[in-house]
């Protein structure tokens, strides 16, 4: 009897081996079973970027002859020994030395030799008085001043000596590194070989990118992104033609990408009736060390050996794929081609807004980081879906979150990876997320903002608050120091006090609500009374008897608060912590965005 995908697939469930226990135990399995490639001699043109494999040491002195660090004059210290203004030393100058000419004459006592920056110092001189310290003319000069022996004068073997070490195994070679070997006349350096990696997607509903997709197709893209990450550290990406849903394509791919140094397959390491890598990997010799790895996205990650060739099984969702690469596939790699560093740095960053995930597994969440001037700060991206390509093309960092955290505040610190620069300043700033409450007078706008105020302080979120006055108010008075301060033409007076502090602007017109919110700094969210037709979202408040006589408000309305309303949908006064919970999903959680993108300002 013919074996069904199906019976097949959970034969192979029996024999697959446990899951990593955690992302470093995954990686510490990984980091045991690969090896450095060998090495290999290459010219100093094609060494860049290139790891040494073995410690340089240097042929020769650098440099081999001192030189002179000023244009001057050579000199015996000895003749100037008792040289002031009172008794100048008055020597004569027996030749010239120039950078790239022979060395000059033997310096007899009582002479000098006129010397230019870099010509080689002659022997019975032992320093060189720069130019503007000395009076000259053609045949002597006259000093009025001590030197001490070796002044103005760049020794023999100042930067390397004959025999030292001057760069270290494992050393990833850049310009100056490259720089001290040509000095040095080393034209050719061992270094670790570049990695071959065989990248090979999986899928019967991919098609290249090439190609217009068939009902049901979608692009394949994780081979083109993985190949740009291989070749970003200095490896060479060979991307394999898609594999069908098939065992024997599967096969007979896997068999070809085992040709290289490593094989990344993408897609197929799950438990569905057509995920059939498991079993490819198997019959083309490989060996699984472990099966899943406790992580988000990413967990359906896999790492086996073929011989010695190792072997990486990546989830087929973009998102996932790239965080397991990340993780746990470019550790490898930089392994396998020498580097000392595998893993990148972890950085601390401040978020920028709050974070809600599920605990349980390690997470990561595809970011943007900003350089400012107390250090880092990082705000994660609106899509976190494995599937979504944007935020992995937005993102210069991958925030990670510990499996206990649930809840993260703005302003905590977080572990990061940069995947690029940070963003500037100037280029990365954002609105604090704002929230108005409208509706009728006497509706209860004040009474809902008085009681949510207290649920939003208990989950920890600081909250500032405007209220909008058409009729003018007064919170100076005639008289007092801050008011003269402001008659007296300044722009903005504060007053501080022992529990608060007051700022009062000198506004020459009515200022645009955007501009308001500016001066509102420090807080996670901004609720505003009233300011029904500005483009924000809204929490909109009925109540029986009551008619609203204004236009109706714009922007979108998140929910609706009402006593007797008679809607089914309606929070009522007292539904405080789920008008909250709307509150964190619509605005708090889901506000990450520049604040170019979040809205216009108001006009």
């Amino acid at each position: 009897m013919m074996e069904t995908p199906r019976r097949r697939q959970v034969a192979v469930q029996g024999t697959l081996p446990p899951a990593a226990r955690s992302v470093d135990q995954a990686l510490a399995v990984i980091l045991g079973h690969v090896t450095r490639l060998p090495a290999e001699e290459v010219t100093l043109a094609d060494a860049a970027g290139r790891v040494l494999a073995i410690e340089v040491t240097a042929p020769t002195d650098l440099w081999p002859f001192p030189r002179a660090a000023m244009d001057g004059y050579a000199i015996r210290t000895q003749d100037v020994a008792q040289a002031s203004s009172e008794r100048p030393v008055t020597l004569r100058i027996v030749g010239e030395s120039f950078a790239g000419s022979a060395p000059g004459p033997h310096v007899p006592p009582g002479t000098a030799l006129r010397i230019a920056t870099g010509a080689p110092v002659p022997e019975g001189s032992d320093a060189v008085i720069p130019r503007e310290q000395a009076q000259a003319d053609d045949a002597a000069i006259v000093v009025s001043t001590a030197l001490t022996a070796g002044k103005h004068i760049f020794p023999a073997g100042e930067d390397a000596s004959r025999g030292e070490p001057i760069l270290a195994e494992a050393t990833l070679l850049r310009g100056g590194n490259l720089a001290l070997l040509a000095s040095l006349g080393i034209g050719q350096v061992s270094v670790v070989r570049r990695a071959r990696v065989a990248i090979l997607a999986v899928g019967d509903e991919l098609v290249d990118s090439g190609t217009m997709p068939g009902p049901g197709h979608v692009r394949e893209s994780n081979s083109y992104a993985l190949a740009a990450e291989v070749q970003s550290i200095g490896g060479m990406p060979w991307r394999l033609e898609i594999a069908r849903d098939a065992l024997d394509d599967l096969v007979a791919k896997i068999r070809l990408g085992l040709q290289a140094d490593a094989l990344v397959v993408c897609a197929g390491m799950s438990v569905g009736e057509r995920d059939l890598v498991k079993e490819a990997l198997a019959q083309a010799g490989v060996r699984l060390l472990f099966w899943k790895v406790p992580m988000k996205p990413g967990a359906p990650a896999a790492f086996g050996l073929a011989a010695d060739t190792p072997v990486f099984g990546l989830p087929g969702n973009p998102g996932a794929a790239m965080v397991a690469f990340e993780e746990l596939v470019r550790p490898a790699l930089r392994a396998m081609m020498g580097h000392r560093q595998v893993r990148r740095l972890r950085l601390r960053a401040r978020l920028a807004a709050p974070i809600r995930v599920t605990p349980g597994r390690f997470r990561y969440l595809w970011a943007r980081a900003t350089a400012q001037q107390g250090g880092l700060v990082v705000e994660t991206l609106r899509g976190q879906s494995t599937a979504i390509l944007r935020s992995i093309s937005d993102a210069n960092a991958l925030v990670l979150v510990h499996p206990e955290a649930g809840v993260l505040r703005r302003g905590d610190w977080v572990s990061i990876h940069l995947l690029a620069d940070p963003d500037p300043t100037a280029s990365s700033e954002r609105c604090i997320p704002v929230l108005s409450v409208v509706g009728a007078r006497s509706a209860g706008k004040t009474l809902l903002i008085e009681r949510l105020l207290p649920e939003l302080h208990r989950r920890g979120y600081r909250v500032g608050v405007i209220k909008h006055d058409a009729h003018g108010f007064e919170m100076d008075h005639e008289g007092t120091d801050t008011w003269r301060f402001a008659a007296a033409g300044a722009d903005a007076v504060a007053i501080a006090g022992p529990e608060k502090v007051a700022v009062i602007h000198r506004a020459e017109r009515a200022m645009p609500l955007a501009e308001v919110e500016e001066l509102v700094r420090g807080v996670d969210l901004i609720l505003i009374e009233g300011s029904g037709q500005e483009p924000i979202p809204k929490v909109e408040v009925r109540r029986s008897g009551i008619v609203f006589d204004k236009p109706p408000p714009v922007g979108p309305r998140i929910a609706l608060v009402a006593d007797g309303d008679g809607d089914a949908l309606a929070l009522s006064f007292a539904d405080i912590p789920a008008l909250v919970d709307r509150i964190e999903d619509e605005i708090l959680f889901n506000s990450s965005r520049p604040a170019s993108a979040a809205r216009r300002p108001s006009s």
